[in-house]
């Protein structure tokens, strides 16, 4: 299937091109097989002077530079181009494997857009990179659409989530509070199916808004209960209570796909919802989560829109 130019994009006129340098050839073609992936154009290099050079040759929209490679390292290179007039405007996305704040805190010194971590999850260096070509395509828009600002907006709320690698953290705090409160503790995990062909068909930003809306409208009540658990799914803590709630808001945000995000009629949308309701001292993060997915895999093979998964009475 041929990539259409994601109409986020549209003020670029062209593809994303997007340059890689990393020294290690494995990390350079990973981040490379995922800009393609993406519909980017991109290139890479091995050193930090030749992304220094290749970089003000210009036409790229995004740089994503390791942090150590031989000769200029990553914050050396993005610290030189933000003082070029030139290049001062591209965004940069420093990658590193250094756990160090200091790292991270010179990268947002220099004016990076973004710092990565190594080891990365695929579908997070792809989010952040899109969040980064956003910015820059948004710039001199004109205020006539406003279904593309919402559709960001709905989109970036997504993005803005914990990432999964803060996920068994957050699932540990809510069980530790349970165990400490005598509650019950519940998990639900909301869905968006066949994510990989809606993202094909509609583009990824379009993909993003339809759990964007459901985050929004959850955040409202939910406040820190929300984590993002993969690519097509988001993980939220909540009381019992909430759950007939989360079941409405769930069915509003596949609507809202064809009525606000403006997804075609056509295109199927379906956003499905399970939840574990288990003692909290007879579980810990990964059963918690892996209860809640296996009910919204019991929904999908009844045909419900969501499942519940109890293993304590109701109080």
């Amino acid at each position: 299937m041929e990539r259409r130019l994601d109409s986020d994009f549209l003020r670029l006129g062209h593809q994303a091109r997007v340059l890689v340098a990393d020294d290690d050839p494995i990390n350079r073609e990973l981040i490379e097989e995922v800009c393609r992936s993406e519909g980017f154009e991109v290139e890479g290099v091995d050193s930090g002077d030749r992304a220094l050079a290749t970089a003000q040759l210009g036409g790229f929209d995004l740089l994503l530079l390791d942090v150590t490679m031989p000769g200029m390292g990553g914050l050396e290179v993005c610290r030189a181009l933000k003082g070029d007039p030139r290049t001062a405007m591209v965004p940069v996305m420093i990658v590193s494997a250094s756990t160090e704040d200091a790292v991270r805190d010179r990268a947002t010194e220099f004016g990076a857009a973004a710092f990565i971590a190594k080891p990365f999850r695929i579908f997070e260096l792809s989010q952040r990179m899109r969040a980064a070509l956003r910015v820059t395509s948004r710039e001199g828009e004109p205020p006539t659409a406003p279904h593309i600002r919402l559709r960001r907006k709905r989109a970036d709320a997504l993005s803005a989530l914990p990432s999964p690698s803060a996920l068994r953290a957050r699932l540990q705090r809510e069980i530790d509070a349970c165990r400490r409160d005598g509650k019950t503790v519940v998990c639900a995990v909301l869905c968006l199916e066949d994510e990989g062909k809606l993202s094909a068909s509609i583009g990824r930003t379009s993909t993003d808004a339809l759990l964007g809306s459901a985050v929004m409208e959850i955040a409202d009540t939910i406040g820190d209960g929300l984590v993002r658990g993969d690519v097509d799914e988001i993980v939220v803590l909540l009381p019992e209570s909430e759950l007939p709630a989360l079941a409405a808001v769930a069915a509003r945000a596949a609507s809202a796909g064809h009525s606000d995000v403006g997804v075609s009629l056509d295109v199927d949308i379906c956003i499905r919802w399970g939840a574990a309701i288990v003692d909290p001292r007879q579980t810990d993060p990964d059963l918690l989560v892996a209860a809640a997915r296996a009910a919204v895999e019991k929904a999908r093979h009844a045909g419900e829109p969501g499942s519940i998964e109890r293993t304590v009475e109701s109080k």
